[in-house]
């Protein structure tokens, strides 16, 4: 089913990739539970289900969820982690198994060579899943993926101790001003259509005349939906 829908495998889970918000390769389609990989207790699938729920409640809330374009990899013993992306903007959970029996082991998430997380461990087997925390205060790597023109150009935003150190991957001076926007005040410009009183068409096109912060998306709808214009209208 997650194949004839298009949503994008992991070969060593055989369920679909994830990000930290338990959202898909296809925006708007969620997974979690033993269709996302082998819970060992129900306890899990409940808790996994119901932050599943809050990413969708989200979703549905502000049309969008964090873009995540960390990458996750397995190292050397480590059989399969779930999620596979993250953002870097909030903390998120790891569940992961590792390949084989081992004592005294620490299982670390590294950055760059430096040390995000670690859970140091008196045993770890196979057949039980690991779960910790890692701090998105420990990351220090931001990607975007700039919206001011159709290019869409991948950004990198090299973060050290809350200060930007570096900004590369962008095509204009427009891509290093949307990132330093998103990492601070993160804003969307609107269009839309209110309905048309006495006029040849039932509505009009409308646009925003700036961006307004993204939190507040779904209150600047709720207004404009509100909005009944009576014919003629005309743009100012």
């Amino acid at each position: 089913m997650l194949e004839d829908a298009g949503i994008v495998i992991d070969p060593k889970t055989h369920g679909a990739v994830v990000d930290e918000n338990l959202q898909t390769s296809i925006p708007g389609v969620f997974s979690a539970g033993n269709v996302l990989h082998v819970h060992d207790l129900v306890d899990f699938v409940s808790l996994e289900a119901e932050e599943l729920a809050r990413h969708a409640a989200e979703y549905i809330q502000k049309g969008d969820v964090p873009h995540c374009g960390l990458d996750i990899l397995c190292g050397d013993g480590i059989g399969h982690v779930v999620p596979q992306k993250v953002s870097g903007e909030r903390d998120f959970h790891l569940s992961l198994r590792v390949r084989k029996p081992m004592r005294g082991c620490r299982i670390v998430v590294r950055q760059n060579g430096r040390e995000a997380a670690v859970k140091t461990m008196k045993k770890a087997i196979p057949a039980e899943m690991i779960q910790f925390q890692v701090p998105a205060g420990k990351l220090d790597k931001r990607k975007f993926t700039c919206i001011v023109c159709p290019n869409g150009c991948e950004i990198e935003a090299d973060i050290e101790k809350d200060q930007v150190v570096s900004i590369t991957g962008q095509g204009c001076p427009r891509g290093r001003q949307y990132v330093l926007q998103e990492l601070t005040a993160p804003a969307r410009t609107i269009a839309s259509s209110v309905l048309v009183r006495g006029g040849v068409l039932p509505v009009a096109s409308v646009r925003l005349t700036k961006p307004v912060p993204k939190d507040m998306i779904f209150h600047v709808m709720d207004a404009i939906r509100n909005v009944v214009l009576t014919a003629p209208v005309s743009a100012g």
